[in-house]
């Protein structure tokens, strides 16, 4: 399924309510989509007009502080803008302008039997910058998902610590487009390395 295919279901499901995705709020209207900012009002005379992915890549990548945002799905996102997109394939563009490769991420998740990638096992595929950073406890992995994960990033967890230890796949929640972390990103392995250090 593409990511336009996806979204179509999505927004016939939610039989008009507004989707949810990270801090952005889409709605279906008779002839195009609508993008905003969960804490905007739809006030178009408030906000700023994007009007293509390379605009909506150049304001993403800024925080509220002007500071680069190194990680596209940080709870970071500045408000103060709409998007209007004309049918699902330009929706879908815009919404992975703003969040890159979260749909298809979810999509190979969901439909072609792709696994999330344990814990340890990434922080092992990492080790070439990250060199201790398999060597954690799993106390310490728990401080990694709590503290660098939950808080840091908008990502639902789909992967396990390890191997010995599956976890249930994810279901998407209603009016919501998925956004999973099936692979620890190099901020964990970095966290990871650090604890490791610390001992």
């Amino acid at each position: 399924m593409t990511p336009a295919a996806f979204l179509s279901e999505l927004f016939e499901a939610a039989a008009g309510r507004p989707l949810r995705f990270g801090q952005l709020r889409i709605r279906q209207g008779e002839a195009q989509f609508s993008i905003w900012h969960e804490d905007d009002q739809m006030d178009e005379g408030q906000l700023r007009s994007l009007t293509n992915p390379s605009e909506i890549i150049e304001w993403a990548s800024l925080d509220p502080q002007g500071d680069e945002r190194m990680l596209r799905t940080a709870p970071t996102l500045k408000a103060g803008f709409f998007y209007r997109a004309s049918d699902t394939q330009e929706l879908a563009d815009a919404l992975d302008a703003f969040y890159p490769g979260v749909i298809t991420t979810w999509l190979q998740y969901a439909e072609d039997g792709s696994e999330a990638v344990p814990l340890r096992q990434a922080l092992i595929d990492q080790s070439a910058d990250f060199p201790r950073a398999a060597e954690i406890t799993d106390a310490m992995a728990n401080e990694i998902m709590r503290e660098t994960c939950s808080k840091g990033c908008l990502r639902t967890i789909a992967w396990p610590l390890s191997t010995e230890s599956p976890v249930s796949k994810l279901r998407p929640a209603r009016g919501e487009i998925p956004m999973i972390c099936a692979r620890g990103c190099s901020l964990a392995a970095r966290h990871a390395e650090q604890l490791a250090a610390a001992g």
